[in-house]
């Protein structure tokens, strides 16, 4: 490189910035309604709906509360599943019909939020980046 003058060359067009920027909030938004199952009615034949409503009700504030500060640490994990010690707090008090019903909504809400990832960042679907991939290789 002697004397000649490089070109620098742009790391992400605006374009790209503005995708993942926007994308970022999807996710975060994604991320919000992936708690919706704590406010989901208790199951259709809880015994002690009243209790479990109200127990979720609780953990949903619990929930909200740490997701907020979540994001102003910025230590969200968007896609991350719960832990076995938040099952065990969740499952404090419900019964098992509801227990059982929020574990499934959970796990369904993170299974379509991953099923999302792709298209929230502009990319194409799941199976069109595998057939892609396996075009490439």
């Amino acid at each position: 490189m002697s004397g000649e003058k490089l070109a620098l060359i742009p790391l992400a067009s605006g374009h790209v910035i503005h995708k993942c920027i926007v994308g970022q909030a999807d996710l975060v938004r994604g991320t919000a309604a992936v708690g919706r199952f704590l406010v989901a009615a208790p199951n259709d034949e809880c015994v002690k709906r009243k209790v479990c409503a109200n127990i979720r009700r609780t953990l949903c504030d619990e929930a909200l509360f740490e997701f907020l500060k979540s994001i102003t640490k910025r230590d969200l994990v968007p896609l991350q599943q719960w832990s076995d010690a938040d099952w065990k707090v969740i499952n404090t008090g419900l019964c098992d019909l509801c227990y059982d019903q929020a574990h499934t909504a959970h796990r369904k809400s993170i299974e379509a939020l991953w099923d999302r990832l792709p298209t929230i960042f502009g990319l194409p679907s799941w199976p069109e980046l595998h057939a892609m991939k396996q075009a490439a290789m």
